[in-house]
């Protein structure tokens, strides 16, 4: 048997392995066709490049994963702090708003306040009381609501 032969004399080369049973030289095996460790080599490296590609997979897969989780996270926080601030300012707009209302409300009580004493003090009746310099009042209360 040829292998043993080659593990005898110390030739342990692959060509000594893919000519067993052949019947064949060495060189008649790498001149004809290409020999086995040849196609174990070819056979490793479309191993290596599809674990090399499955690694890029995995690894985009993975980079892909965590800019969307990052993106949820942080879309999230910043929505979360948007209504918060929103919140704050609504909140303020609507203090000056009941505040601006409450001043006009109390300005028009004082006016009607000053129209009834007024025609009380001169015993006149609705609606034919005559109030001096009605026109600058009502202005006055004009430019107030403009101002408040």
């Amino acid at each position: 048997m040829m292998i043993d032969d080659d593990l005898e004399s110390g030739d342990l080369s692959t060509s000594a392995f893919s000519q067993e049973g052949s019947g064949e030289s060495p060189a008649e095996v790498d001149e004809g066709q290409p020999n086995h460790a040849s196609k174990i080599a070819v056979q490793e490296n479309k191993a290596v490049g599809r674990s090399r590609f499955i690694m890029l997979l995995v690894l985009s897969c993975a980079a892909v994963g965590a800019a969307v989780i990052s993106f949820v996270f942080t879309v999230k926080a910043e929505e979360d702090d948007f209504e918060a601030g929103f919140r704050s300012v609504v909140s303020e707009v609507d203090a000056v708003i009941n505040q601006n209302a409450d001043n006009m409300i109390r300005a028009f009580r004082q006016f009607s306040v000053a129209v009834t004493s007024y025609a009380v003090k001169t015993d006149s009746t609705f609606p034919m009381v005559t109030i001096p310099d009605f026109e600058r009042r009502v202005d006055a209360l004009k430019t107030k609501d403009k101002h408040d």
